[in-house]
C-alpha cells in the first residue's frame, strides 16, 4: 500500500493491490484506510470488484473519508495487455469474461453515495463532491474497453511518485 510523498497531496491515501486474485482487495484497502487521517481512495476493476463484492458492507466501518473508484470496462480488458493476447475466441471465454454490469444496485444496497461518470469532467466534478461526504462514495468510471490500456497508463503516471506505508505488524 502506498501514500503520495509529503507536499505532494497531504491529504491522500490510496490502497494499490498488486496481487493476482482478485480475493480481499477491498477489504485489505478498507482496513489500511481505517483510522488513517487522510482520504482513502481506492482503485480498483470491475472483476477484482464483483469477486470482492461483499466487502463493500465493510466500507461504513472506515472511520476516514473513503471513495472507491471502480473502473468498469465491462470486464477483462485488463488482460489485453498479457504477451499471450489474442483475438480468439478462447481469450474472450476465459480472460475477458464480458459483463453488462453496473454497480449503482450494490453501492445503494450497501448504503454509499454513487457516481457514475464517463468523462473527465463528470469525474473530476463527483470526486470533488464525493470528497465533501464524511460516509463513504462509490465512483464508476465507465471505460470502453478499447481504451482500457491507455487509462492504465495515465493512471500509472499519475501514481508513479506513491511511497510505501509502514504498516505495524501488531
Amino acid at each position: 500500500f502506498f501514500q503520495a510523498e509529503d507536499g505532494i497531496r497531504d491529504d491522500l491515501v490510496t490502497g494499490v493491490q498488486t496481487c493476482a486474485l482478485p480475493i480481499w482487495i477491498l477489504a485489505t484497502a478498507f482496513g489500511v484506510c481505517t483510522d488513517q487521517k487522510k482520504l482513502g481512495v481506492v482503485l480498483i476493476g470491475d472483476l477484482a470488484s464483483l469477486h470482492d463484492l461483499n466487502s463493500l458492507a465493510l466500507a461504513n466501518e472506515v472511520t476516514s473519508k473513503l471513495i472507491i473508484i471502480v473502473v468498469n470496462n465491462g470486464g477483462g480488458g485488463i488482460f489485453a495487455q498479457l504477451p499471450v493476447f489474442d483475438d480468439s475466441l478462447q481469450y474472450h471465454r476465459y480472460f475477458n469474461v464480458q459483463h453488462e454490469l453496473d454497480f449503482k444496485h450494490a453501492a445503494l444496497m450497501y448504503g454509499l453515495n454513487y457516481f457514475e461518470v464517463a468523462t473527465k469532467a463528470s469525474f473530476e466534478s463527483s470526486f470533488s463532491i464525493a470528497k465533501t461526504y464524511s460516509d463513504p462514495s462509490l465512483i464508476e468510471v465507465i471505460v470502453d474497453q478499447k481504451n482500457t490500456n491507455q487509462l492504465l497508463r495515465k493512471i500509472g503516471a499519475l501514481t508513479s511518485n506513491l511511497q510505501p506505508i509502514e504498516l505495524s505488524k501488531t
